[in-house]
């Protein structure tokens, strides 16, 4: 009470327009209406709503010694919850100053504006980066201020941060000002009146500095609050090679669309497309649907910018797209190394890579619905359109050659042999990627309809055997989905649900919730799990919760799983949309040699000779097929292959371009057309491979000279053996799937596909 009584006593004595003593801000003499201010600042004990903080609660120390002292900063800022404390350990002598440079180099959200003059170091303005995104600038007027080491040296008291969202509070004037407390006895927050500035503050153990925005006003603490340690934000890769994207819708009304990268290490780096143009907003609102095609990123959002076109592997923005045809944007699919098709809610447009990316005006004539998923097998593209079916588009001339009519189409992908599935809610529809021929099979499991507010459809190709993966669930909208199935495509072409595959969707964060599949899966090529995301159902902050799930293929384990949260570790309402593979890999064309009889046609499918580590090969698509002497042999090619056609004895070169998702593999490979007609050579029909549906060995016989390669479907040589050592393959070391068998001799060339168990 003495103590108290001395204070206020020693307050009302400094009041008056004549002063016994000097009035001091922060060891500086001031006079007039700011000495006034701070007289009646002083008139009055400050206050605390608690003071039951101690030593003990802080959680946030810098610095190492046998001492400590503490560091209690209140902004009077609603957005604040109390006022934040750090601590602070030192050996031998230190100042308050000491403790502030040592605090704000080791917080990298507190900055503090300042300069020394004859009277020690001034504090002007101090800031807190509260929402933790290192957007840290200071402004006087128009220029630009650098804050090094948590520190702006300028006398100025006129500077404004240029982040809105920070705690940031400058002046040295009856407008504003700030106060400086201190106290030596360990009392958290402090409430003597510091006769000197920072610099001149001498610390003990047990010191507390307390700084305080005021006014003239009597000033009362908010209960103390320890200052959290910073989380640590990873800085984004300068390449994203290693890893996947995640692309999300964005909160709606609160933020665009985003790209999350998550490492092959699980480290998660987020709002990276923002980090790479420099903290701008990148994306449009309700980005949905993403895709790395040749050295460019595509993200389409339903509003402005509708279409964003970034560097592949830095994602620096190289054009943008606010209107396209006024449409809303859909899904899109890279055509060919030149053009890529843009789909909208009212039709697929032309986007002319080759020519500074232009955008046409008008949308391919007969497309003009609401389109969604899209994809190229050979010579044509396949695309979902509501209430229609599926438009089969020729890519050469951008016309629409045929629709394959059913008012349920919601969504397309293509198996790892090239056939072209439709979804159709119940139904599923097997398409010949060349022919055409189609058949309406049935799922066992309906699929939800994604037209309603268009999301991604839930299917994808395994690229290592003939199967699908789909989701489904109890509920009627696109993403209410908690199933993920396998289809097995059986050798004439039916489907199977594979009941060895179990898919159980992880327990959610809340107690009575469940998890949820949200946008769409995929297949990371380099680890290989089938990656599908998930957030808690519900409405609210139930979206505040979400996760990235990687799947084993073959039995539907969720092997891991990653929650998403944000720089500051908390969860965010992200609205995962689809995962975005980046394409680290070049095609490779297999083909070395080949040799057919004189009277022999052969036919090789893009699924026999390409090979890429991070797309299906049936996908892959022949540009050009040429002969380097027609006298010799002819070609044809559809796109999805080609056939060679002898004509005499001879040899010749054949020249290969593939496009394998807009990267290309050229080739010469050296054709021989056998001159031996009529002799016992052995042919084609001689040969046998046998069993197709094999387990333990493979017996190629017809031959006993000559080589047998298997490849895997991704084009990837699994085993070679030279049929001069025997007939009989051994399989024992191949996993599951299937394969192509090529055998090779001076005479022939022969494939067939095998099933191994």
């Amino acid at each position: 009470m003495q103590r108290i009584i001395t204070v206020i006593s020693a307050a009302l004595a400094l009041i008056g327009s004549s002063y016994a003593q000097e009035i001091t801000l922060q060891g500086i003499p001031v006079e007039g209406s700011l000495a006034n201010s701070v007289a009646r600042q002083l008139s009055v004990m400050p206050k605390t709503e608690s003071n039951d903080f101690s030593f003990d609660d802080i959680t946030f120390w810098v610095g190492e010694g046998e001492n400590e002292a503490a560091l209690v900063l209140q902004w009077n800022d609603d957005r604040e919850q109390g006022a934040l404390v750090w601590g602070y350990r030192f050996d031998g002598s230190a100042t308050g100053f000491d403790m502030l440079k040592a605090i704000a180099s080791s917080d990298p959200r507190l900055y503090i504006a300042g300069s020394n003059s004859a009277f020690g170091y001034t504090v002007n303005g101090i800031g807190y980066d509260l929402d933790n995104d290192g957007d840290i600038a200071l402004m006087n007027g128009d220029s630009r201020v650098e804050v090094v080491d948590g520190f702006a040296d300028t006398p100025s008291s006129d500077l404004t941060a240029a982040d809105a969202d920070d705690l940031w509070l400058c002046g040295f004037s009856t407008e504003g000002y700030w106060a400086y407390y201190v106290d030596d006895a360990g009392n958290i927050p402090p409430s003597g009146y510091s006769t000197s500035g920072a610099s001149g503050r001498k610390l003990a153990d047990g010191s507390v500095d307390g700084w305080i925005y005021g006014t003239g006003i009597s000033v009362t603490w908010k209960t103390p609050v320890a200052a959290s340690a910073p989380v640590a934000v990873p800085e984004p890769p300068a390449e994203f090679t290693d890893g996947f994207f995640i692309l999300n819708e964005g909160w709606m009304g609160h933020d665009s669309g985003s790209i999350n990268w998550i490492g092959n290490d699980d480290t998660v780096y987020y709002n990276v497309d923002s980090k790479a143009n420099d903290g701008g907003s990148v994306l449009g609102n309700t980005s949905d649907y993403g895709q790395v095609y040749g050295d460019y990123c595509y993200v389409m959002s339903k509003q402005a910018p509708r279409l964003v076109i970034m560097d592949a592997t830095t994602l620096k923005v190289i054009k943008s797209f606010d209107s396209i045809g006024g449409k809303d944007g859909r899904g899109m699919l890279g055509v060919d190394e030149g053009k890529v098709y843009v789909g909208t809610s009212k039709g697929i447009f032309v986007l002319d890579v080759s020519n500074d990316f232009s955008l046409a005006e008008t949308a391919i004539a007969g497309t003009e619905g609401q389109t969604g998923m899209m994809v190229r097998v050979g010579n044509y593209v396949f695309a979902a359109m509501q209430s229609a079916g599926l438009l089969v588009i020729d890519p050469a001339t951008d016309k629409v050659v045929e629709t394959i009519e059913n008012s349920k189409i919601c969504g397309v992908t293509a198996s790892n042999d090239g056939t072209v599935w439709a979804v159709a809610g119940s139904d599923i529809i097997r398409v010949n990627p060349v022919t055409l021929e189609n058949a309406t099979l049935t799922l066992p499991d309906k699929m939800v309809s994604p037209w309603g507010s268009w999301t991604p459809d839930k299917i994808c190709a395994d690229p290592d055997e003939p199967a699908l993966y789909y989701a489904y669930g109890k509920g009627s909208w696109a993403n209410s989905e908690n199933s993920i199935g396998k289809l097995t495509i059986n050798a004439d072409g039916t489907l199977a649900k594979d009941a060895g595959f179990a898919f159980t969707m992880p327990e959610a964060a809340t107690a009575g919730r469940s998890q949820l599949l949200y946008g769409g899966i995929g297949i990371d090529p380099q680890s290989g799990y089938l990656i599908a995301t998930a957030t808690q159902d519900g409405y609210g902050e139930n979206y505040s919760y979400n996760w990235v799930h990687y799947i084993d293929r073959s039995t539907g384990e969720v092997v891991k799983s990653t929650a998403l949260k944000n720089d500051k570790g908390e969860n965010y309402y992200w609205f995962p949309a689809m995962p975005v593979f980046p394409d680290n890999n070049n095609p490779e064309i297999t083909l070395d040699h080949i040799t057919i009889a004189k009277k022999e046609s052969v036919t090789y499918n893009v699924t026999d000779f390409v090979s890429d580590a991070d797309n299906l090969p049936a996908l892959a698509v022949v540009a050009a097929a040429s002969s380097g002497d027609e006298g010799v042999f002819t070609v044809e090619s559809n796109g999805f292959g080609f056939s060679i056609s002898p004509v005499a004895g001879g040899s010749a070169d054949l020249y290969l371009t593939v496009n394998s998702n807009g990267r290309i593999a050229e080739k010469t490979v050296n054709v021989n057309v056998d001159k031996t007609v009529g002799t016992a050579a052995v042919s084609a029909e001689n040969v046998e491979i046998y069993p197709t549906v094999a387990t333990d060995v493979l017996n190629v016989t017809g031959l006993s000279q000559g080589n047998v390669a298997i490849y895997s479907m991704a084009g990837t040589q699994v085993i070679r053996h030279d049929l001069s050592t025997g007939s009989t393959i051994d399989l024992g070391t191949l996993a599951s799937g299937v394969y192509i068998v090529k055998v090779t001799s001076a005479d022939t060339v022969t494939t067939a596909k095998i099933m191994k168990q």
